[in-house]
């Protein structure tokens, strides 16, 4: 009887366990499945959002470009903050237009409002502004990387965002300093480098070497006199705001004259750069900079072994 009683009592037991382990793999499968179409909803969810902002988008500057709307700066700060939040790789039509549409912009006679630049003077949106111009810019370098100069459509688009990043990176072309806003160009100034600043930390300056080295590194040259010269006057204008630091004389002699003959092709397209060059007197700023040996170690260590003839060539 005892034993009658202690094999109910284990077979009670196991149908026990057997419940909850039956409740526990319910209860598992319910939560998977719940969590399988939370993850479901949120895809579908922001497959809708992103395709609406696109649609929103691509309005926008159809209307524009039909001149049923008229766009200012604040109305492209925000189809570009849209833009941003979706943009992929497959975008990149889009991000073309918006690229025209901030330079066009900029381009505007006595209308500080359609001025993209103007933002920056918000005391609301100076903050903002800053990251979306340094998120639109630092895009512009991805796309110029991938960009070949051989070929016309993509000279076409080197071209464009070359455009925004002179533009962006100093204030000479911008309407909004000129006669009373003379005041506005000191603090302007400081936003243009901390620009620079963003973009250097993010590699702006290896950019530039691969776009040099497409365009120079060749039989016949594919860059023409306002794209080098566009190349270098960005290449040196972080030189400049920096006052000629170690940090960013590395950089220009690492990336910018390591670049086969660029010196060449300097003297014969573009002698202002030339020029330039000699008004900043930057012959003797690298020769000093390379005089310290623990700097020129620096320089032969980092460069690669053919880089180093192209490098005393220059």
């Amino acid at each position: 009887m005892f034993s009658l009683t202690q094999s109910s009592k284990s077979e009670f037991l196991d149908k026990a366990r057997q419940a909850r382990e039956e409740r526990k793999g319910h209860k598992d499968k319910e939560k998977s499945a719940i969590h399988i179409q939370a993850l479901v909803r949120r895809f579908l969810c922001r497959c809708r959002l992103q395709k609406q902002i696109r649609q929103d988008v691509d309005d926008y500057f159809q209307a524009s470009e039909t001149g049923t709307s008229k766009k200012n700066a604040l109305s492209i700060f925000k189809i570009a903050r849209k833009l941003l939040f979706v943009y992929r790789p497959e975008d990149k039509v889009r991000f073309e237009k918006l690229c025209r549409a901030i330079l066009a912009s900029m381009e505007v006679e006595n209308e500080p409002k359609v001025w993209y630049v103007s933002l920056a003077l918000s005391k609301d949106l100076t903050i903002p502004w800053l990251k979306q111009i340094k998120d639109v810019l630092w895009i512009c370098c991805q796309l110029l990387k991938k960009l070949k100069p051989d070929i016309l459509q993509d000279n076409k688009m080197i071209t464009l965002y070359l455009s925004m990043l002179v533009t962006f990176t100093d204030t000479s072309t911008w309407r909004i300093v000129r006669g009373k806003g003379e005041a506005l160009r000191p603090a302007l100034m400081r936003i243009c480098e901390n620009i620079m600043g963003h973009l250097n930390q993010k590699g702006f300056y290896s950019i530039l070497q691969i776009l040099l080295t497409n365009g120079l590194a060749r039989t016949k040259p594919s860059l023409s006199k306002g794209t080098l010269t566009a190349i270098f006057s960005l290449s040196l204008r972080p030189v400049i705001a920096a006052h000629f630091s170690d940090n960013l004389l590395r950089s220009f002699l690492l990336h910018i004259m390591s670049v086969p003959a660029v010196v060449s092709h300097l003297s014969v397209l573009t002698p202002e750069c030339m020029a330039s060059m000699q008004t900043h007197d930057l012959l003797r700023k690298f020769i000093l900079f390379l005089s310290r040996e623990e700097q020129c170690l620096d320089i032969c260590v980092c460069l690669e072994g053919a880089t180093h003839f192209a490098y005393l060539a220059t």
